[in-house]
């Protein structure tokens, strides 16, 4: 407002002020009023807000005025602050994205699919018609596919672009709208949100591990490289994945998660984003193989070409991971 009025008070100075995004922080006795918006998704991201005892507390901080999977309600309310989950797969889910923005002060990519694209992201190594072929160009339909013995109907006079209207790529939120903040996982904790709105509230949030590694509990030792792959190898409850040769990437990884995967006999696969310390070694120039060559040399014995070898197998798989060392440092830094 003082720009404004300071330009038509003297039209013939003209400036141009660049501004950094600010976004009002709530008093701390305030309420916050939260929608809950889900594109293409497999709801993972808010069914799982269902299932916990921490809602209540969630419900505690702020109002839920909307949610798909909660309520009935067909109107986007205007909202302190609007959770997306999914990918913008759709011309819709653009259209959805950009009604939510204009309704919110603060916007929030809620998953890792909203986050980075995530898994649906793997489908964008082919062109769209490949994608469509492969699901249902053995049928007619897909009620004739999963129902067996049923007709069908003619696809050549019912399937129409323009009424499904696919985009040609699955896209994270911030390729069509401005996100303020990034809750990555998959699916992610809801003590993560729950952290996050107390922080945004003036609140005091807990301390959260630094990486997935921290949380994990399991032994490492100096293993044998030769052996190392992304999902083959000795399975065991004791010793860390890397060190018998399956490859986890939590050192690299920000914490927070409690550490789930591993716990449950699962390798770390990056689903929260890269750790502050990697974003720190992205900004001083080094790439994400880089910071990955240097995890496994601790914990192998054998040479770096090997490394890099296996890092390459797992990019050219599609990996998110390593296809974000190009992004702005600004957006990783406001992952949570």
């Amino acid at each position: 407002l003082s720009c404004l009025e300071h330009t038509l008070s003297d039209p013939g100075n003209l400036r141009v002020q660049q501004y950094s995004p600010w976004v009002p922080r709530l008093n701390k006795q305030d309420r916050l009023s939260l929608s809950i918006v889900s594109l293409s998704t497999c709801a993972g991201c808010s069914a799982v807000m269902l299932d916990c005892a921490t809602l209540s507390e969630i419900r505690s901080v702020a109002s839920i005025n909307y949610c798909q999977m909660l309520m009935d309600r067909e109107d986007l309310p205007e909202s302190d602050v609007i959770l997306i989950d999914g990918v913008v797969r759709l011309k819709e889910d653009e259209r959805r994205l950009i009604e939510a923005r204009r309704r919110c002060r603060h916007l929030v990519a809620w998953g890792t699919c909203a986050a980075f694209a995530g898994i649906p992201a793997l489908a964008n190594r082919f062109e769209a018609e490949a994608v469509i072929a492969e699901s249902y160009g053995g049928t007619d339909d897909a009620f004739s596919y999963y129902f067996p013995g049923a007709t069908g109907v003619d696809r050549s006079t019912t399937f129409q672009l323009s009424g499904i209207e696919l985009q040609r790529r699955a896209f994270a939120l911030d390729s069509f709208a401005k996100v303020d903040t990034y809750l990555p996982g998959c699916p992610p904790r809801p003590a993560i949100l729950l952290n996050w709105l107390r922080a945004f509230t003036g609140g005091q949030p807990l301390k959260t591990a630094p990486i997935v590694c921290a949380q994990c509990g399991r032994k490492p030792f100096k293993g044998n490289a030769d052996t190392a792959s992304m999902t083959h190898g000795p399975a065991s409850d004791s010793y860390c994945f890397n060190s018998v040769g399956r490859v986890c990437l939590g050192f690299m990884t920000q914490g927070g998660c409690d550490s789930a995967c591993p716990k449950n006999g699962v390798p770390c696969w990056g689903c929260r984003g890269p750790s502050k310390k990697t974003v720190t070694g992205i900004q001083a120039g080094y790439t994400l193989e880089d910071i990955a060559t240097n995890g496994f040399r601790r914990r192998y014995t054998q040479h770096e070409g090997r490394f890099r070898a296996v890092i390459k197998r797992i990019k050219q798989s599609g990996h998110f991971m390593f296809d974000i060392d190009s992004e702005a440092p600004e957006k990783l830094l406001r992952m949570q």
